[in-house]
């Protein structure tokens, strides 16, 4: 397998924490029979441990994980765990520090009391609420462009298309030997006051940009001291 690092992207919340999601995930990456993540409970001496299980497929290469303030806390338990485990590359913006177990009661026809019932605390006692991930690498994405490039991948379209940015063409040496104009076509249309492909800035996911750019210059380093 030629892959070497796998980008995990975990910049979606959920409605509620589902432990057992977050175990299961986490056990993808760990060694099995570890202990993940600890549920605590107050007036409950004894909590609830999560411990990974053995998975028919594991990653042991490196990480890139996808953070920011939308990463819920079933994401924000992944990437505790494994910020502390591994040696995993973090990108993005601080998560939220939900990291509890709420529990909703209505109080009224639209009104709805939400309180936390349960904490989620990491191997050595540590806790993340109200705390959250702090990124390696401080890269905002736009909530809107991250709506955006979801729906229109959803409908088809091919997310290369937000990560790898496609220039306007322009002369060079090639189309001088070649006797040809690449930039006639975008000039015409400038002249003609129309619209070109190259008027508005392209939606970007500068995150998942970041995480690939340094993948690719990590490459290109490998490859220079062969």
């Amino acid at each position: 397998n030629s892959v070497k690092t796998l980008i995990v992207d975990l910049r979606s919340p959920q409605a509620q924490a589902d432990f057992a999601i977050a175990s299961s995930i986490l056990s993808r990456f760990r060694p099995p029979n570890e202990l993940l993540f600890k549920i605590r409970r107050p007036g409950n001496d004894r909590p609830t441990l999560f411990v990974s299980q053995a998975q028919s497929a594991n990653w042991s290469r490196d990480i890139i994980l996808l953070v920011d303030g939308d990463t819920g806390n079933v994401g924000e338990i992944i990437a505790a765990v494994l910020q502390r485990e591994t040696e995993c590359l973090i990108i993005g913006e601080k998560t939220p520090g939900l990291t509890v177990e709420y529990r909703d009661v209505p109080i009224g026809e639209d009104r709805i009391l939400r309180y936390a019932i349960a904490e989620v605390v990491l191997e050595d006692g540590s806790s993340i609420f109200q705390k959250g991930i702090t990124p390696d690498i401080l890269t905002p994405t736009s909530f809107e462009a991250k709506s955006e490039i979801f729906t229109r991948t959803q409908n088809g379209e091919a997310l290369n298309d937000f990560i790898f940015q496609r220039q306007r063409p322009r002369m060079n040496e090639a189309a001088l030997v070649a006797g040809t104009d690449p930039e006639i076509d975008y000039y015409l249309l400038r002249s003609a006051n129309k619209p070109t492909p190259w008027d508005e800035p392209p939606v970007q996911d500068r995150s998942l940009q970041q995480a690939v750019d340094l993948l690719v210059a990590t490459s290109f380093l490998e490859t220079d001291r062969k």
